[in-house]
């Protein structure tokens, strides 16, 4: 989990298509905004109060890949709210997302206002990661 102070301009949708444009992500995606109903599905935590977010998952649930970017409200602690995410994402005794697969690997990074959960493939992830970090 690492984090840098600086806020990245644009909306949500407009950063997922950035960050998600990666040479090795060759499956069909699908974008959902989340809401008090879905939100902890996608992240296992309560959703923060004036928090907004995105999901942008595989189409098929047989695939696991999950790419989630939250907005934070001014105030809110970026590091705490990315750490539980992490916790809760990793810990062997939480049910996962998917019934029969895995993710290879696991990511949270935090920038200003921002916090991107990925949840794929190892090279997926890490060219996801890599993009957000350079915007």
């Amino acid at each position: 989990c690492s984090s840098k102070e600086e806020n990245i301009p644009g909306t949500l949708s407009e950063i997922m298509a950035k960050i998600t444009d990666v040479p090795s992500l060759e499956i069909a995606v699908m974008e959902t905004e989340l809401n008090a109903e879905n939100w902890e599905h996608n992240t296992k935590i309560a959703m923060p109060e004036g928090a907004e977010g995105l999901v942008s998952d595989a189409m098929i649930s047989a695939q696991a890949h999950s790419v989630v970017l939250i907005r934070l409200p001014e105030g809110a602690d970026g590091d705490a709210i990315a750490q539980e995410i992490l916790e809760k994402n990793t810990d062997p005794s939480q049910p996962s997302k998917w019934i029969c697969v895995n993710p290879e690997k696991v990511e949270v990074v935090r920038r200003g206002d921002l916090i991107l959960f990925v949840q794929s493939f190892e090279t997926t992830t890490d060219e996801i990661v890599e993009k957000f970090n350079e915007l």
